[in-house]
């Protein structure tokens, strides 16, 4: 009797801790989005050097760097993609990871991206307050919250994103 009052003391233990633990995560998660709309980014977008500084029904973001291979094509064909879209429906900001401001100047000249809106994180702050594990990385929010990732860039998949973008702007329009 002992050992199944022990046995089940011990599970309803390990079951509030594990409630606890999963709030606390929960939280963490909460606390990161928030400062990564808050964090201020070196960028080349006039006023603009957080993601909370920008005012759009959607907000696209693609993480990017100078080594990335798949970047070569994703960032020229998203700049000309969302050129179509008027700032107060879609905002697409990039981040570049690159530890060397350089690198990326480099490739925006090389590329001929100069009209890209660029935040560097440099320091890597932005990479893991959004934790990115490969590139290219896109995630598609409405008014911060997020609606869609995409890892990685193939020419196959623009019909499927270009009728996403669409969808979700036919499900945000204001009132």
């Amino acid at each position: 009797m002992f050992k199944k009052l022990l046995i089940m003391s011990f599970a309803l233990l390990a079951f509030v801790a594990g409630m606890a633990l999963s709030q606390w995560f929960e939280q963490q998660k909460v606390d990161n989005k928030n400062s990564a709309w808050h964090h201020q980014f070196d960028s080349n977008v006039a006023n603009i050097n957080t993601l909370n500084d920008i005012n759009s029904r959607l907000i696209v973001i693609d993480f990017w760097s100078s080594w990335c291979k798949p970047c070569v094509k994703s960032l020229p064909y998203y700049l000309d993609f969302f050129k179509q879209f008027d700032e107060k429906e879609i905002t697409f900001i990039t981040i570049n990871l690159d530890v060397d401001k350089q690198q990326a100047l480099d490739f925006i000249t090389k590329y001929q991206l100069e009209a890209l809106n660029v935040f560097y994180d440099t320091n890597g702050q932005g990479q893991k307050l959004f934790s990115i594990s490969g590139l290219p990385a896109l995630f598609i929010y409405d008014q911060q919250r997020l609606v869609h990732t995409k890892l990685g860039f193939k020419e196959q998949d623009k019909p499927e994103f270009e009728a996403l973008i669409q969808k979700h702007l036919l499900s945000n329009k204001p009132s």
